[in-house]
């Protein structure tokens, strides 16, 4: 069996972690503390302590960060700092909720999805803003607002390819790109158990399909946000878990993991004599997580 070797040790202060990855850089936050940490290349790049509890963390390719705070008189506030750690400016939500938020590939936009309870709908919104009004002239920063109609509930957003701002939602998928708001995959009518945008370019869903006699099977959709191809793959049983990444999609089937790529091709199978607790995801990875051990699978 292979041995493992040590590339680096990093010593933070952070108990209960929240992170994000992309590309070289990893990015660790305190879960409702004020500890923020981006590493790259083995080391601390730069490190805050920052004013209220930290919810959320995204990181852009180019190593740009968003945080999504609570505390203080705002309900959120997001802070946004460049590569180098430098704080860019912070955007305060006094009526709405933050749920998501994504940094544009190019480092000019940034994307908040927010919901609003204090009516007697919620009501779903994805608000765009300039990063570069937002350090000058923070009150003419947000470049257009999409509101949705109905009670749909936002989830998540992700930049992908060139600048298309991905958009999920309870009942849809949907896709922004310059000025137009087009639906990319509807969920109505579908028992969807699994979705996720945080792909490179694309987004998937899973839906239970009868597979035979007291059999059932999981069809696994995943569709390029830009030109809207549609790959489709069948997993043989129910899929209790999932995880995204890049390229990789991680499908836990209980015993056994299948690794399949956003083409629909299946890359790899891992299987599992005990339950698996997590699976961590990366570009060329996995580490699945067990209660007293991690194995490291190469995809």
């Amino acid at each position: 069996m292979p041995l493992g070797k040590k590339e680096y040790e990093i010593e933070i202060g952070v108990s209960d972690a929240l992170y994000a990855s992309n590309g070289r850089y990893f990015v660790v936050g305190q879960k409702n503390g004020q500890n923020l940490y981006q590493i790259e290349g083995g080391s601390i790049s730069w490190q805050k302590e920052i004013e209220g509890q930290i919810q959320k963390i995204n990181v852009n390719r180019n190593g740009y960060v968003s945080v999504i705070v609570t505390g203080g008189s705002y309900k959120n506030v997001v802070i946004v700092y460049n590569a180098s750690g430098k704080e860019l400016f912070k955007t305060y939500l006094s009526s709405t909720t933050c749920i998501d938020c994504s940094i544009s590939r190019d480092n000019r936009q940034l994307a908040i999805a927010e919901i609003n309870t204090s009516g007697t709908l919620i009501q779903s919104s994805v608000k765009i803003i300039s990063i570069e009004k937002a350090q000058t002239d923070p009150s003419n920063s947000v470049i257009d607002t999409y509101q949705v109609t109905g009670e749909q509930l936002i989830k998540n957003v992700e930049y992908e390819g060139k600048n298309h701002l991905a958009c999920m939602y309870d009942n849809e998928i949907r896709s922004i790109y310059q000025d137009q708001n087009e639906q990319i995959i509807s969920f109505l009518g579908e028992k969807v158990t699994f979705a996720s945008i945080k792909l490179d370019g694309y987004a998937m869903y899973t839906i239970e399909k009868n597979g035979g006699f007291l059999n059932i099977n999981t069809q696994v959709t995943i569709k390029s946000i830009t030109t809207e191809k549609e790959n489709l793959y069948i997993a043989e049983g129910t899929v209790k878990d999932l995880k995204t990444h890049g390229n990789n999609i991680a499908l836990n089937l209980g015993s056994e993991i299948q690794f399949i790529t956003t083409n629909g091709w299946l890359t790899r199978k891992y299987t599992s004599e005990k339950e698996v607790k997590d699976i961590l995801l990366g570009d060329k990875i996995a580490g699945i997580l067990y209660k007293d051990r991690i194995d490291v699978v190469n995809l």
